[in-house]
Order: C-alpha cells, then structure tokens, then sequence
C-alpha cells in the first residue's frame, strides 16, 4: 500500500483526539467490523513474535453484565455491545513444546511473564486505536485482575493462563470529552531523565489536576470514616507520628490533596498490597509463578 502522508497525519490527529467512552450508544458492532479491528491487534509488535496471548470476545449481554459486577460493579460494561477479555496466555506454548520435546519454563520465570503483559498491552492498544479510527469508543478494564479466579471458572481458563485487562467497545453515545494530561515536559526527556525541582514537580501535576482540595462530605459520620480510611492507608507509608501530624494538617485544611485522595481513598494504598498479594495467589492457581526463582533461590525449577 503506497504511504499518504496526508492521511497519515488525519489518523494521527485523531488519536489525538481519543478519550475513554463509558456511556454506549444502544447500536451493536457488525462482526465483520469487530473482526477488522481485532485483525489489527493480532498484527502488533510481538516479543520473539510468540504471541503469548488470547482474547475473549463476550457479546451475551448476561455474561457482560456479570462481567460487571465482578470488575467493582462498572454497570456500563453491562450495557457495553462488546468486551474483549485479554488474557495472559503461555497455556498454547506450553502445549506446543511439549508436543515439539522443547524445554519449557516460562510459566516459572520473570521475562516471559513481563514480555507477555507488554504483548497483551501492544494487542489491546492496536485493537482500541483501530477501533477509535472507525468510530467505536472504548475503555480499558483493570480490575479484572482481581476477579482472576473468577473468570478463570467462568470462562474455562486452562493453566497458564490469566485476564489482564478488558477492552469494553461501543459506539459512543455523545461526544466525549478530553481529559488532562501531564504537560510534555514532565513526560518526555531528551537523552537522560533530568533532576527535577520539587517546584516543577508540582506545578506539572496541578497542570494536569489543578489547585482544588477534595472536600470532606458533609456528614460527621461520612467524615470520620474518611479520615480513618486515609489513615489506615498512610501507616503503609509513613509513622505514628508523621500520621497524626499529616491527619491534623487535612483537618486544618478542610480536605485532601489530590494524591491524598488519590493514594488514601480512592486506589487505598494499604488495599493496593493486599490486592497484589491475592492476585499473585490466583497468577500461582493458574500455574503462574513469575517470581519463582526469587522464592526459591539456588532450587531447581521441578521438572515436569
């Protein structure tokens, strides 16, 4: 096909112009669309070129809205046409090796298992750009991960395999809108990562997030349970002491930072240790142990 910059600059500006859509159209996606940009996927970059993964296509509006429920109850997945379930998936390789006599251990080490998340991203991104040039919006699903076992029952997942994210796509029912980002120069560093000011760093993220505080609600009760949640999350991080102290400096200040907010409500720093503990249980359910030579240094992986 003969390169057309003009057009390939018009499909630039249009990622540009791409933002999550969690609000569907009730309008289904042709198949022979889906199947085009999902086509578009499977042509990412590959490490080694071993696709060491699988999608799920879920239509059934059941399963989606189940779907749902298991991903901390984001209702719009539900009414979403479609949801691509993205899978890790060294369960075909292994099979292939063992077929072929070829020594196998990727389900026991680190790289394969992050050369297989960066496949996984390169495949969903491709398929939710492609996807964003036809008109169909989308948005990424990272809880998931947390419903591994789940999933893993409801959708027959052989070993050596887990869900990574989730692409829910459908036609947007309005225009959507663009959010922030971090300015260019807090994001993209010629030659070397430069040693930033405190100042600089600062001023990028009120760049992206403003100058607001989250306000308490307006219930004492409502309040308190914030405050002792926002608690719980910075004694993963800092002192009895440094704890009271920065408490007493939200109380004076009426209301929370934004990573204040961010860490110590919203993505709970304390629950973020615990979901990753349970979540390298399930990986471990599914035969996944990507640490396993950390955990067992100088041991011989067992051989099957």
């Amino acid at each position: 096909m003969e390169w057309n910059k003009e057009i390939g600059l018009q499909a630039v500006q249009r990622m540009q112009e791409r933002a999550s859509c969690r609000v569907f159209a009730d309008k289904p996606i042709p198949d022979e669309t889906l199947k085009e940009v999902i086509q578009t996927g499977i042509r990412a970059a590959s490490g080694g070129n071993l696709q060491p993964y699988s999608i799920i296509v879920v239509k059934d509006r059941e399963k989606n809205v189940q779907l749902a429920e298991l991903c901390h109850g984001q209702q719009f997945m539900g009414k979403a046409p479609v949801n691509l379930i993205f899978l890790l998936d060294h369960y075909k390789l292994s099979r292939i090796a063992a077929l072929e006599k070829a020594p196998f251990t990727s389900d026991k080490s680190y790289m394969p298992f992050l050369i297989g998340l960066e496949d996984v991203i390169c495949c969903a991104q491709s398929i939710e750009t492609a996807a964003w040039q036809l008109g169909i919006g989308s948005v990424y699903i990272g809880t998931v991960n947390n419903a591994g076992r789940e999933i893993a029952k409801i959708y027959n997942l052989p070993q050596y395999t887990y869900p990574v994210v989730i692409l829910t796509l459908g036609y947007p029912k309005a225009e959507l809108s663009l959010r922030p980002r971090l300015p260019y120069e807090l994001t993209v560093f010629e030659e070397c990562y430069p040693n930033f000011t405190d100042e600089e760093i600062i001023a990028g993220y009120r760049a992206k997030y403003g100058d607001n505080l989250r306000p308490f609600p307006g219930a004492e009760s409502a309040r308190e349970r914030w405050l002792e949640r926002f608690e719980q999350a910075l004694l993963t991080t800092y002192s009895k002491e440094e704890t009271a102290e920065i408490l007493e400096e939200v109380v004076d200040r009426g209301g929370f930072e934004t990573f204040q907010s961010l860490y110590g409500l919203h993505y709970h720093a304390g629950e973020m240790l615990e979901s990753g503990k349970e979540i390298m249980e399930m990986l471990k359910e599914q035969g996944l142990e990507p640490f396993y030579m950390r955990d067992h240094m100088g041991v011989q992986p067992r051989l099957k």
